[in-house]
C-alpha cells in the first residue's frame, strides 16, 4: 500500500511540473540583453499575427518584439517557449507530446536580430532529468547567425551530446520551426 501512494504521488508530481505556466520574463533574459547587447530599458510586445498559434501544441511558446526605450529602430525578435522532452516516447511527434502529460521539459529563448537571424539561445528552466549539457551558453553558441535557409542536424551542423541526444535534438528542431515562422513575420 505504501508503494502504491509513492508511485501515485510521483505521478501527480510529474503531472503538475509538465503543465507549469512558462515564465514570459525571465531574468536571463535580462542579463543577456544588458551583456550581449548593451540594452537595458526595452519593452516587450507580444506578437499577435494571423498564422501564429498559441496553443499546446506549440509547446506554449510566444513570440515578441523587443524594443528599445530609446531607439524605436532598435529592435529584435524574440521567441520564449517550451520543449518537451522525452520521458514517454513523445519526442520528435509534437502530436504526441501535447497527448503526454508525463513528459519532462525545459524553457528558453531566442533573440534574433531585425534582419530575423539568430542572435542568442539560452534555456532557463531545465525540467528533465537527463541532457542538461544543452544548456551550456558554449554549446547553444552553434546557433547564433542561422538564418533559417539551410536545416540543421544534430552529429553534423551542430555538436551532437553524449547524453543530450533527445534534447539536443529536440531544441535543434524546434529552433529551426521558430525562425521559419520569425522569418515569415511581417515587419
Amino acid at each position: 500500500m505504501r508503494l502504491f501512494i509513492i508511485i501515485v504521488f510521483i505521478i501527480i508530481s510529474g503531472e503538475l511540473n509538465a503543465s507549469e505556466p512558462v515564465e514570459f520574463n525571465p531574468k536571463l533574459l535580462s542579463k543577456v540583453l544588458k551583456r550581449q547587447f548593451n540594452l537595458t530599458d526595452y519593452n516587450l510586445y507580444e506578437i499577435f499575427q494571423s498564422g501564429i498559434t498559441h496553443s499546446t501544441s506549440d509547446n506554449q511558446g510566444k513570440y515578441f518584439k523587443l524594443q528599445s526605450t530609446y531607439d524605436s529602430t532598435d529592435f529584435f525578435y524574440l521567441y520564449i517557449g517550451r520543449i518537451l522532452s522525452c520521458r514517454t516516447g513523445s519526442c520528435g511527434n509534437p502530436a504526441l507530446s501535447t497527448l503526454n502529460t508525463e513528459s519532462e521539459y525545459f524553457d528558453y529563448f531566442i533573440i534574433f536580430n531585425s534582419k530575423k537571424t539568430v542572435e542568442a539561445v539560452r534555456v532557463y528552466n531545465y525540467q528533465a532529468t537527463h541532457g542538461q549539457e544543452v544548456t551550456a551558453p558554449g554549446w547553444l553558441k552553434q546557433f547564433v547567425g542561422y538564418e533559417g535557409i539551410e536545416s540543421l542536424v544534430v552529429g553534423r551542423e551542430i555538436d551532437a551530446i553524449s547524453g543530450a541526444t533527445i534534447s539536443a535534438d529536440a531544441i535543434t528542431m524546434d529552433l529551426q520551426r521558430r525562425i521559419r515562422i520569425v522569418r515569415a513575420l511581417q515587419p
